[in-house]
C-alpha cells in the first residue's frame, strides 16, 4: 500500500493506570457520525487500505483496550452549543459529560471519524465511500492512498483539545475546524497547530465563545477525585440531604423545566466565576449558608438534565442541584377578658374536658414572663399593630423573606388578609399580658420578631435565610408549619440548623421548635419530615383537652413533648359488622352517620370515602348536617378512571378533586367542590346524611365506608383586625393543630431562658425531657425506655409543664459536650421479602460508651413504593423506635434518607444495635442497599464532694463521694490526685502515713452512680496540727469532669498539744521581775 510513518495525529497514553478521558466540546457541523480511537500497534503492517480501514474499525468497534467508539454525535451533545461564523446549531441530544476509556500506559492511538455514519458500518464495508468513508488523525496518508497533514488541528497548542474536519482537508474542507472538537487528557496528541490551519475569515477562536471554549479546555476540569473538600466539612446528615437534592427524579418535572437557579458548590481555591462563565451561567453570589456554594443562573436554552451533566464529576464542581421552589403549609391570672377561655394555659373544665389537662403556666407567672427573651415566629406574616401584640413587637428584628426588591428582603413582616396564621402563632407564645385586652400568651413579657417565609413558594437558600436570620438576637425560632410533600433535601436549611444549634445565641444555640404535623390521617410521620425530625429541633405532638392523642396529630419517634391544641372527633357510618351500601345504576343511596355528647361547635371539618365505581365521573356526592346545610362535595369528577379509595376531603388541601383523576386515594386529600366551612359553628350531635346519586347508566358501585372528622374547642389567640380576620373581635376561637401546641412550647422555653439566661439549647432539650408528666396515662403505646423514661410515639415524653420546666431551670447545671459516635455506612445489597412480617435485620455495635440523647439512622432503599416497609430500630436495651411503617405512600425509594429517635434518651450506647426491615404488601419487591447509625449524647460528667469533711486520728473516719452522671450500664474508673495546700498553718497529710494508702484510682461498680472514698486515718504518737487531705479529679477521655471537681478533708489530731507559755513580768518594785511557766 504504502510505507507507512505515524508522524503526527498520533497520541501517547501517559495515565499510570491507562485510563484516557474524552470531553465532546463542541458540534459545529451538519453531519452525525461517530468519532473512534484504535491502537496503532501493528498498524504499519497492512497492505491494503481497506485492510487498514477494516482493522481501524474493528478495533475501535470493540470497546477494549485496542479502541473504542468514544463520540456518538447521532445521540449526544455536546458541552458548548451555539453558532459558530455563518452556521447553524447543530448541536443535539444530552451532553454525555467526560467519558473514561481504559488503554495500557505507553501505548499510542489515533483517531477516526465516520462523518456521517458509524464504525460498525465501516468495518462491515471498508470500501464505504462518500460521507461515510473514514477519516484519519494520521498524517501521511487518508482515503485515496494518502493521509492529510491538516485533518485535525491542536486547538490549545498543548496536545490536549483538537478539532477535526469532516471533509477532507486536502480537498473539500472549508477549513472552519468546528465540526468537531474534543479534549483529551490522560494522554497527549500531536498535531499542527490550529492557528496555522484554519482560514482566518473563519476562526472561531477569537469571538467570545471560542474565548469561553478554550478557556474551558485550558482549565483543570477532570474527573473529581477524593477531594471533595465541601463534604468533608459537613455531617453526615446534611451530605446525604446534599445527595438527595441532586437526584433530578425527587423533582417534579414541571418544577424542575422552570427552574433556572443552581446551588453549585465550588472547591475552595478555584474561581465560581469563571466556572460560571465556562457554563454560560451568571454566578448571583455565595449563598452564605454552606462554605464555599454559589447561587448560579442557568441559561434558558439548556435542560435540567444537560445541566446536571455538564457540571457533574468536574474538578472544582463538588455538586450542584436545583433550587426549586416549595411550598410550606400551616399546621394549622391576668386580667385580659379573654383569658377565662384559654383552657390550654389553664383549664377549669370550661370546654368540657380534663380540669387540669393545660400547659400549667400560670404558677410559672409568678418568676418569669419571658423578659428579655427574643422568639421569632416564621411564619406568613405577623400583624405587629395588632394591640395585644405591638407592645411586644421588634421591628429591628423582623424581615420579609417572600417580598424582595433587588436583592433585599423587604422588613415589614405584615400579612395580606389571607395570611392570618402567624399573627395567631404570636399570640399563643407572647400577646401581652395584663393589660386589660383579649388574652395572654405564655410569655406575656417576651419579644416577638415577625419571619414572614410561608405566604408563597420558596426555596432552600430562603428557608435558609430565615432559619438564621439575626440568630445571636432571636433566642427561640417558633415554625408552626411544615413542607407540602415529604423527603424532601435542602441541605442549606439542614446546614443552618446544625449551625444554628451550636453558633447561635452566641454559642448557647437557637431553639427551634417545630409542629410535629397534621397529617396524621394520610398516614404521615414524624420522620418524614427534614426539619420537624432533626435532633437540633424540638418537635411537639398536639393533645386535647382531655390530654389525649389530637386525630390529626402526626406520631413519631422524634417528638419530644405534646401540648395543647384544638380537639378533633372522627366517626364512621360503616365498620366491619355492618353490611356496605349499594349504589344502584342510575340510583341514589343514602347513609347516615350519628354523633352524640360532643362539647362545643364545629370550628372545621373533613369527610373520608371509600366508595367502588368503575366510572366515578357517573357520582354526584353531597353531605348534610343534622342541623340541614347541604354541601356539594362534588360532581362528576375523575374522568373515566375508578374508586374513591379511602379518600380524604378537606378544605386546605392542596389541589381541588375538580383537578383530580381517579383512581382517588389517600396519599393526598382532595378540597371538596364546596367548602366544608359551610358547616362551622354548627353544632355536631345529631344525625349526618351522606347522599351518593348516579346519573348515568351501565355501572353499578358500592359505599364501603365513609366517615366525619371535625374539631371543637379550638385554641383562643389574636386574629387579623376588622374584616380581614377569621372572627369579629380581632381574636379568634378556632386556632389549632400542631400549629398552635408549638407556640405554647416556644413561650415555656421563654420563660425558661428568663430563669436561667446560660442554657443551651441541649439543657433546654433536657429540661423539657425531664418536666413532662405522662398525660393519657392508660394509653397503651406508654412504655418505658432503658433508662426508665417514659415514652410514646404519640406524646414523646409527654405533655409539658411549663411551671416544672421553669423551677428545674432556675438551678440546672449545663450538661457535658454533645459526643457522637457513628459506624461506617454499612453496605447491604439484599433484597427486601415480600409480604414478610419477619423481613431482615442487620446489626451494629459499639463498645465505648456514651448516655444516648438522640440516635440517627441513614437508610437507603429502592421500592417501588416505600410506603410497603417497615423499618424499625431495636437498641441493646431492647427499646423499639418505629421509624417509618406501612403506609399509603406510593413514591419510590429512601434514598439516603435519615431518620432520627429521641426514644433513647439516656440509655447506654454499648451493644448490639438492630435494623429491622420488612415488607408488608404483596408483589412489589426492594432492596435494602445499605444504612448508617450514629448515636448523640454525652460522656458521663464525674463530680467530687467531701461527703462527711472531718476525720479525727485513729478515731472517726473522713469521706469523699464521687459521682458519675447518665447511664450506669458498664463500670466507671475515675482518676484523681492526692494533694493539699500545704501550708504552715493547715500542713499537709501524707498519703499513706496519716491515712490510708488511696491509688489514685477508683472504680464506680455498674448499676452505681456513685461511689464512697473513706479516709481511714492512722494512729501514731505525735501531737500534730491540723491537717489536709485533698482530692482533684484528674482528666480522663471516658469521661467529663464537672463544676465539682476537687475538695478537703481536715484531719484532726487525737492528742492534745502541749502548750507551754513562759511570762515574765515586773512587779513595780526595784529589780524585782517574775517568771512563770504555764503548761496547756
Amino acid at each position: 500500500m504504502w510505507n507507512l510513518t505515524f508522524d503526527t495525529g498520533v497520541f501517547q497514553v501517559k495515565s499510570s493506570d491507562g485510563s484516557v478521558k474524552f470531553d465532546y466540546l463542541f458540534d459545529g457541523g451538519d453531519y452525525q457520525g461517530e468519532l473512534g480511537i484504535f491502537s496503532i500497534k501493528g498498524m504499519k503492517e497492512f497492505s491494503t487500505q481497506e485492510d487498514f480501514i477494516k482493522e481501524a474499525a474493528r478495533r475501535a468497534a470493540s470497546n477494549s483496550a485496542e479502541g473504542y467508539t468514544v463520540i456518538n454525535d447521532l445521540n449526544e451533545g455536546a458541552r458548548f452549543s451555539g453558532k459558530v461564523n455563518y452556521e447553524d446549531n447543530y448541536n443535539k441530544g444530552n451532553y454525555q459529560g467526560i467519558k473514561t476509556f481504559v488503554m495500557q500506559e505507553g501505548d499510542e492511538f489515533a483517531v477516526m471519524l465516520v462523518p456521517n455514519g458509524t464504525v460498525q458500518q465501516v468495518w462491515q464495508n471498508p470500501s464505504v465511500g462518500g460521507d461515510l468513508r473514514p477519516l484519519f488523525s494520521l498524517g501521511t496518508a487518508n482515503p485515496n492512498d494518502e493521509f492529510s497533514l491538516l485533518q485535525i488541528a491542536d486547538v490549545t497548542g498543548d496536545g490536549s483539545t483538537f478539532a477535526m474536519e469532516d471533509l477532507r482537508a486536502d480537498v473539500w474542507t472549508d477549513r472552519d475546524y468546528n465540526d468537531i472538537t474534543f479534549k483529551v487528557s490522560g494522554a497527549v496528541g500531536k498535531a499542527p497547530s490550529l492557528a496555522g490551519a484554519i482560514d482566518s475569515s473563519r476562526d472561531w477562536t477569537k469571538t467570545d465563545f471560542g474565548k469561553d471554549l478554550i478557556d474551558y479546555a485550558k482549565s483543570e476540569v477532570d474527573f473529581k477525585g477524593d477531594n471533595n473538600t465541601i463534604a468533608k466539612s459537613l455531617s453526615d446528615r446534611v451530605n446525604y440531604s446534599v445527595q438527595r437534592a441532586e437526584i433530578l427524579d425527587n423533582y417534579e418535572p414541571e418544577e424542575l423545566a422552570e427552574t433556572k437557579q443552581w446551588v453549585v458548590g465550588v472547591t475552595a481555591g478555584k474561581s465560581p466565576e469563571d466556572f460560571a462563565n465556562l457554563f454560560e451561567a451568571k454566578n448571583l453570589g455565595a449563598t452564605g449558608h454552606i462554605p464555599n456554594t454559589y447561587i448560579w443562573e442557568l441559561p434558558t436554552n439548556v435542560t435540567p438534565e444537560q445541566v446536571k451533566t455538564r457540571l457533574d464529576n468536574l474538578n472544582g464542581v463538588e455538586f450542584a442541584y436545583p433550587l426549586v421552589p416549595i411550598e410550606l403549609k400551616p399546621q394549622f391570672t391576668p386580667n385580659d377578658p379573654l383569658f377565662n377561655q384559654q383552657w390550654n394555659l389553664q383549664n377549669t373544665g370550661q370546654t368540657g374536658g380534663t380540669p387540669g389537662a393545660d400547659a400549667n403556666v400560670t404558677q410559672a407567672w409568678d418568676s418569669a414572663k419571658g423578659k428579655g427573651v427574643v422568639i421569632g415566629i416564621v411564619d406568613d406574616g405577623l400583624q405587629h399593630t395588632h394591640p395585644d401584640l405591638q407592645s411586644n413587637y421588634r421591628a429591628d428584628l423582623s424581615r420579609d423573606f417572600n417580598e424582595v426588591s433587588n436583592g433585599v428582603y423587604d422588613k415589614d413582616p405584615m400579612p395580606n388578609s389571607n395570611n392570618p396564621h402567624g399573627t395567631a402563632m404570636a399570640g399563643i407564645a407572647a400577646a401581652a399580658g395584663n393589660n386589660n385586652l383579649g388574652i395572654s400568651g405564655v410569655a406575656p413579657e417576651a419579644s416577638v420578631a415577625g419571619l414572614r417565609l410561608i405566604a408563597g413558594k420558596v426555596n432552600d437558600t430562603v428557608i435558609a435565610d430565615a432559619l438564621s436570620y439575626l440568630n445571636n438576637d432571636i433566642d427561640i425560632y417558633n415554625n408552626s408549619w411544615k413542607a407540602n410533600q415529604a423527603f424532601l433535601a435542602l441541605p442549606m436549611a439542614e446546614y443552618q440548623l446544625e449551625k444554628g444549634a451550636t453558633k447561635g445565641r452566641d454559642g448557647f444555640g437557637s431553639n427551634f421548635v417545630f409542629g410535629a404535623g397534621n397529617d396524621q390521617q394520610t398516614g404521615s410521620n414524624v420522620n418524614y419530615n427534614n426539619f420537624a425530625n432533626s435532633r437540633h429541633v424540638i418537635a411537639v405532638a398536639a393533645i386535647d383537652h382531655n390530654g389525649e392523642q389530637t386525630s390529626y396529630s402526626e406520631e413519631g419517634a422524634p417528638i419530644l413533648v405534646s401540648a395543647y391544641s384544638k380537639g378533633r372527633f372522627e366517626n364512621f357510618a360503616l365498620n366491619d359488622n355492618k353490611a356496605k351500601l349499594s349504589i344502584p345504576d342510575s340510583g341514589q343511596a343514602i347513609s347516615n352517620l350519628t354523633f352524640s355528647n360532643v362539647q362545643g361547635v364545629i370550628t372545621d371539618l373533613s369527610v373520608r370515602l371509600d366508595i367502588q365505581h368503575n366510572r366515578t365521573s357517573d357520582l354526584d356526592v353531597f353531605l348534610t348536617s343534622p342541623s340541614g346545610t347541604k354541601v356539594e362535595l362534588f360532581t362528576d369528577v375523575g374522568g373515566s378512571g375508578r374508586n374513591f379509595t379511602n379518600t380524604l376531603l378537606y378544605d386546605s388541601a392542596p389541589k381541588s378533586i375538580v383537578e383530580g383523576i381517579a383512581p382517588f386515594s389517600n396519599s393526598y386529600g382532595f378540597r371538596p367542590e364546596v367548602p366544608l366551612s359551610s358547616f362551622a359553628g354548627e353544632n355536631p350531635n345529631g344525625v349526618w346524611k351522606l347522599e351518593i346519586n348516579d346519573d348515568e347508566i351501565g355501572q353499578i358501585g358500592t359505599l364501603n365506608n365513609w366517615g366525619i372528622n371535625f374539631s371543637t374547642n379550638g385554641v383562643v389567640t389574636t386574629d387579623l383586625m376588622g374584616a380581614d380576620g377569621q372572627s369579629s373581635g380581632n381574636y379568634t376561637y378556632n386556632a389549632g393543630g400542631t400549629s398552635s401546641a408549638a407556640p405554647l412550647v416556644s413561650g415555656e422555653i421563654a420563660l425558661m431562658l428568663e430563669a436561667n439566661p446560660t442554657l443551651t439549647r441541649r439543657d433546654i432539650q433536657h429540661i423539657l425531657v425531664n418536666t413532662a408528666k405522662q398525660n393519657d396515662t392508660f394509653n397503651i403505646d406508654w412504655q418505658k425506655n432503658g433508662a426508665g423514661y417514659n415514652i410514646n410515639d404519640k406524646y414523646g415524653f409527654g405533655a409539658i409543664d411549663v411551671a416544672a420546666a421553669v423551677e428545674k431551670a432556675k438551678t440546672w447545671m449545663p450538661v457535658g459536650a454533645e459526643i457522637a459516635i457513628r459506624s461506617p455506612e454499612m453496605l447491604v445489597n439484599e433484597a427486601i421479602p415480600d409480604a414478610s412480617e419477619t423481613g431482615i435485620d442487620r446489626t451494629i455495635s459499639f463498645d465505648k460508651d456514651i448516655t444516648v440523647e438522640w440516635a440517627e439512622v441513614m437508610f437507603d432503599a429502592t421500592h417501588t413504593f416505600r410506603g410497603d416497609l417497615n423499618v424499625s430500630l431495636i437498641s441493646p436495651a431492647g427499646t423499639e423506635s418505629v421509624l417509618t411503617r406501612q403506609n399509603d405512600d406510593f413514591g419510590d425509594n429512601f434514598s439516603k434518607w435519615v431518620f432520627t429517635s429521641a426514644r433513647n434518651w439516656g440509655e447506654s450506647a454499648v451493644g448490639d444495635w438492630k435494623l429491622k426491615v420488612s415488607d408488608g404488601v404483596t408483589e412489589e419487591i426492594g432492596t435494602w442497599n445499605a444504612w448508617q447509625l450514629s448515636l448523640f449524647g454525652t460522656k458521663p460528667t464525674v463530680s467530687l464532694v467531701a461527703t462527711d469533711p472531718d476525720a479525727t486520728e485513729g478515731e472517726d473516719p473522713g469521706e469523699f463521694t464521687i459521682s458519675r452522671s447518665g447511664n450506669t450500664k458498664l463500670p466507671l474508673t475515675v482518676n484523681y490526685l492526692m494533694k493539699a495546700a500545704n501550708n504552715w498553718s493547715s500542713p499537709e497529710a501524707i498519703n499513706g502515713t496519716d491515712y490510708n494508702s488511696l491509688t489514685g484510682s477508683v472504680t464506680i461498680p455498674a448499676g452505681q452512680s456513685s461511689v464512697k472514698i473513706p479516709i481511714q486515718t492512722i494512729e501514731d504518737a505525735e501531737v500534730e496540727w491540723t491537717e489536709e487531705i485533698g482530692m482533684h479529679l484528674k482528666p480522663d477521655d471516658a469521661y467529663q469532669i464537672g463544676v465539682a471537681n476537687s475538695d478537703m478533708v481536715k484531719l484532726w489530731d487525737n492528742e492534745t498539744p502541749e502548750i507551754r507559755l513562759y511570762a515574765e513580768w515586773y512587779s513595780g518594785k526595784i529589780d524585782d521581775y517574775q517568771k512563770k511557766n504555764y503548761v496547756f
